[in-house]
């Protein structure tokens, strides 16, 4: 499905089962020989809304802006290609630059669309903004579509983003059941020393911890082991030999991972902040959990012992 500037649109799916839906900017520079960067696009002015019709409800899986959810999808890896770009076309004196920047958008569960059921996915790019002035906003757009999956179908997925107070110095986040994942974003800082975070605690049925900033800056860096290595300096490399000058910290350096992978009931993130790095608007936090009850695993279980019961007739007795 093609979006362009102005334009809403939707894809319904009626059948199959998904993970997923990647979203991919198409960008041609607006002259010739003019290279583009990050600040080139803002991703905020793209909504992405993906929703499962299932009876009478409607589950809400995404709601948000693209950056939100971009950067929540690619803290991990694919941030650089999210935001700086791939290369289609490199700009020339005759040539206009065109690149691709694409994420996708992990729903957390495999959604099993059955009959009668309906997946939505539907993408507003905003009449300006998204696309900045060396950007073709004629020639540019957005282009997104549903991936498919293989698996069972264990709950009902859910992004749910939650806004940090402007100045605040404490702030309790109830998160539920169901846990996945867990991020903490920030767009204002392009370093780590003039810190937002002082401390999390986090609290679950099943898994706690406690650690300060330099702990969750150690763990976003250490224990994750897709995220890419930090690099030091102001510039990109002349030679690769001369790494002292290699790029600076990630796009956004104080945005940390802190769950991945869980799956916790009773979850509540507490937060202590530095009040006066706290910009309104800059600062989020962000999780993926999985809604569940007897009904959906019961079907998901009687999915398996058919298939295993499938698989293992099509076996010969004997090798």
């Amino acid at each position: 499905m093609i979006v362009k500037v102005g334009e809403s649109k939707q894809e319904v799916l009626r059948s199959g089962t998904y993970d997923s839906v990647s979203v991919i900017a198409n960008c041609i520079a607006a002259a010739d020989n003019n290279r583009l960067t990050a600040s080139d696009m803002d991703m905020s002015n793209i909504n992405v809304k993906v929703l499962l019709k299932r009876g009478r409800n409607t589950e809400i899986l995404m709601n948000d802006n693209l950056k939100l959810l971009g950067t929540f999808n690619t803290i991990l890896g694919g941030f650089d290609e999210f935001f700086n770009g791939v290369d289609i076309e490199a700009p020339g004196a005759s040539t206009k630059h065109r690149q691709l920047r694409p994420v996708t958008l992990k729903f957390g569960s495999h959604v099993r669309v059955n009959a009668g059921d309906e997946i939505v996915c539907e993408i507003k790019v905003a009449n300006s903004g998204a696309f900045g002035t060396d950007i073709d906003a004629s020639d540019s757009f957005i282009e997104y579509y549903f991936n498919s999956s293989q698996g069972y179908e264990a709950g009902i997925p859910e992004i749910v983003c939650e806004v940090v107070q402007a100045n605040s110095t404490k702030q309790s986040f109830s998160l539920g059941a169901g846990v996945v994942d867990i991020a903490f974003l920030n767009f204002d800082k392009d370093g780590l020393k003039d810190q937002v975070i002082n401390t999390a605690q986090l609290s679950s049925d099943r898994y706690d911890y406690g650690k300060s900033f330099n702990q969750l800056v150690a763990l976003k860096i250490m224990n994750y082991g897709k995220n890419p290595a930090y690099r030091f300096g102001t510039s990109l490399p002349v030679t690769i030999a001369n790494q002292a000058i290699f790029r600076a910290l990630d796009y956004y350096p104080q945005s940390l991972f802190l769950l991945e992978g869980g799956e916790l009931d009773n979850t509540k993130l507490d937060i202590s902040f530095n009040g006066a790095q706290v910009a309104a608007s800059q600062n989020y936090v962000i999780s993926r959990r999985v809604k569940s009850s007897k009904e959906i695993v019961a079907a998901a279980v009687n999915r398996a012992n058919k298939h295993t019961k499938e698989n293992y007739e099509k076996l010969p007795a004997t090798l």
